[in-house]
């Protein structure tokens, strides 16, 4: 007898992403009684920070009353900074607001890139105008795909 091979169709708890057709054997079975991890569970993120002299940098750990401890990447051991001795490592990151939706996006950049202003066409022809620069921002993840416009005053 020949071997029969059973193929799913699944989605995902968390994103609810599905999945293609795949093996059963690239799944794990779980029963009731076990606890599935998801990703968030899983997930860890380390914070950097660096003093701001920009010459150490450390991973955040805890908060000790009016200090922030790290552990330093040069020493390996934890040291306490007051909060305006450091700051966080952080991606440069620009703001805009597209046409018609009054909501904002953060995206990542490169200082100097766009200003203030700068309008953008996005690759789904949508116009997007620069409201902010430097943010900082956390929930930037990705590039803005696009192009910048040039634009020049009409009737002069």
């Amino acid at each position: 007898l020949g071997t029969i091979s059973v193929y799913l169709k699944c989605e995902y708890l968390s994103s609810r992403k599905i999945i293609d057709w795949r093996s059963e054997e690239d799944f794990v079975a779980y029963t009731d009684s076990e606890k599935i991890e998801t990703e968030k569970e899983i997930t860890v993120t380390h914070k950097l920070y660096k003093t701001v002299d920009g010459k150490r940098y450390g991973e955040y750990r805890a908060k000790d009353g009016d200090k922030v401890l790290l552990l330093m990447s040069d020493s390996g051991s934890y040291e306490a900074f007051a909060p305006e001795a450091i700051k966080r490592v952080m991606p440069y990151t620009y703001d805009v607001m597209f046409s018609g939706t009054g909501k904002t996006y953060s995206y990542v950049g490169t200082e100097g890139e766009v200003v203030v202003g700068d309008l953008l066409l996005g690759d789904s022809m949508t116009v997007a105008r620069v409201v902010a620069v430097g943010t900082e921002s956390e929930s930037a993840t990705k590039r803005f795909v696009g192009v910048k416009l040039v634009t020049a005053p009409l009737g002069v």
